[in-house]
């Protein structure tokens, strides 16, 4: 899950009293009082970034809380509409950055996608191929409490609207790839993240909703988003739990398959 990426805060210079008049000089004007007011809670209601990712970590139960588990495995249901594939994901994640998630479909056919810490694999449809490009930070178990270590280049960059809710944007330059974090401005909770390429153009991006408790940690049940072909899936979650034994060899790549054949 991604599960569920900044100079600290962009300056503002403001330049108060005057305007000018024309004539290249500068003429001192006065501000209604509620001109002054807004003026006032804007720069108040503006948090910084620290706070934004305080807020978030609190909405989700607390740091003690997302501390407590050391594995969790996620179970449900994917579907991509465009082709009226429908299947089933899991997700395997361990202290302190290992992951595994495998999908089935009898329309898409069947993948796994590996990270053992170290090597990163994917296997789709029983061929075996390692990953040269794998967002490793993103692995990080305890993500949600880290994002200011892991991206130390994370910035805040302004209000925007998701859906109906206003939300801050939180980005990281992630390799030219820049990535970016949408935190509810009410709740603190993310609601959308999304990847970029160095032009701005949108190539993959993720929706989190159906917060739920387990374990006191608030977890998305519900996932929708595209992916670098512009395809859109869907991820419901009916199964979420915790500390679940979980051998490290799981997260392995896969050995080669042998053909059969003979070695002349």
């Amino acid at each position: 899950m991604s599960n569920l990426r900044l100079p600290s805060i962009v300056g503002i210079v403001i330049l108060l009293g005057f305007v000018a008049n024309g004539q290249g000089s500068l003429t001192q004007t006065t501000q209604p009082p509620s001109a002054k007011a807004a003026e006032t809670k804007s720069a108040v209601a503006q948090p910084t970034l620290e706070q934004i990712l305080d807020k978030y970590v609190r909405a989700i139960g607390g740091k003690a809380a997302v501390q407590a588990p050391t594995s969790r495995v996620m179970k449900g249901a994917i579907t991509v509409p465009a082709i009226d594939a429908k299947g089933t994901i899991e997700i395997y994640a361990k202290a302190p950055n290992k992951e595994l998630t495998e999908v089935s479909s009898s329309v898409i056919g069947t993948s796994r996608t590996g990270f053992n810490g170290t090597v990163a694999w994917a296997e789709e449809n029983g061929e075996v191929k390692e990953l040269a490009v794998f967002p490793r930070r993103e692995a990080d178990f305890y993500l949600p409490i880290k994002l200011r270590e892991l991206f130390p280049k994370i910035e805040l960059r302004g209000k925007e609207k998701i859906s109906n809710a206003e939300a801050w944007r939180l980005e990281a330059p992630r390799g030219g790839n820049p990535k970016r974090w949408y935190f509810d401005a009410q709740t603190g909770l993310l609601l959308r993240t999304e990847v970029r390429n160095a032009e701005g153009k949108l190539i993959r991006s993720e929706d989190y909703e159906d917060y739920r408790a387990i374990d006191g940690i608030r977890i998305p049940f519900t996932l929708r988003g595209t992916d670098e072909n512009e395809i859109e899936f869907i991820i419901k979650f009916s199964e979420v739990r915790h500390n679940v034994p979980i051998d490290d060899a799981k997260f392995e790549k896969p050995a080669p398959k042998s053909s059969g054949g003979h070695l002349q």
